[in-house]
């Protein structure tokens, strides 16, 4: 099962929506300048909550106002991901966000990305920035029925 360390709301983390996101623990990938490196351990005692069904639709029953869910990690157990997302009641009824360290190529073998209207892929890499930067390697995307069809890095961008 997936533990979470906290949730807040994101106003700015995927375009025209505010999020309320789940900060996913056991990030297997370790980038050299992660801006959240507490969230690499699953394994620290007492860190972290369960992320079921159930604790998705209480947070949402307590905020008002957001109108996408986005999991900040997740993506390296799939089928958690996948049953916290559908479980909930939220389910596909409001759009669902995640944010990977790995490539599509691997998002698209492992997860459904049907499931996910926004999605976030790469490693952060120091030497190219992250998705404010217009060399970066990341790249975010609106989805349809899980494929790519509109790159929002644009959004990030300032002048």
């Amino acid at each position: 099962m997936l533990k979470y360390l906290d949730y807040q709301i994101y106003p700015n983390e995927i375009p025209n929506e505010l999020s309320l996101g789940f900060s996913i623990l056991g990030c297997p990938q370790h980038c050299k300048g992660c801006h959240s490196p507490q969230l690499w351990d699953v394994n620290s005692a007492g860190r972290g909550k369960d992320l079921t069904p159930e604790s998705i639709d209480a947070l949402r029953t307590l905020q008002n106002g957001f109108s996408c869910v986005l999991f900040l990690g997740g993506d390296w157990s799939p089928s958690d991901l996948t049953e916290a997302i559908l479980g909930a009641s939220t389910g596909l009824e409001m759009p669902c966000a995640l944010y990977s360290g790995q490539e599509y190529e691997a998002l698209r073998d492992s997860l459904d990305l049907r499931l996910f209207k926004y999605l976030k892929w790469g490693a952060y890499r120091e030497d190219l920035g992250g998705l404010q930067s217009r060399t970066t390697n990341q790249q975010i995307w609106r989805l349809e029925n899980g494929v790519p069809v509109e790159k929002l890095n644009h959004y990030f961008w300032r002048n």
